[in-house]
């Protein structure tokens, strides 16, 4: 039952995605944030959206309406299975807003000090 409502509302959230643009790489790589350990946060409905340690997610795009950028990657979505999500979340600091790419703010979870470094993606 939670399968199906986690997927009718990423259904209707898919529905109002955002318009992106792609970054052009520059010579020095795209900047990338990388997951030094596992982070669990809880998600929008009962979920836990997971970061395996070592994923990287690369700052690669921008929203067409305001200009933030995003940092795009692959999250694991846990409730009754697990699914691979592709997603993008904006960055300030140690929060982060999961699902910018879907939603106008994204879901605001606070990242593990510690948990995750800058790198750049050549």
């Amino acid at each position: 039952m939670l399968r199906i409502a986690t997927a009718i509302a990423l259904a209707i959230l898919a529905g109002c995605a955002a318009p992106t643009t792609l970054i052009a790489r520059p010579p020095e790589g795209l900047r990338a944030l990388r997951f030094l350990e596992t982070v669990r946060l809880p998600g929008a409905l009962g979920n836990t959206w997971e970061f395996p340690a070592n994923t990287m997610m690369v700052q690669d795009r921008v929203r067409e309406a305001d200009a933030v950028a995003l940092w795009c990657g692959t999250m694991i979505i846990r409730d009754i299975v697990a699914e691979n999500r592709q997603t993008c979340f904006t960055l300030n600091g140690g929060t982060v807003g999961i699902l910018a790419d879907i939603h106008p703010v994204g879901f605001i979870r606070e990242l593990p000090e510690g948990s995750v470094e800058m790198t750049r993606l050549r």
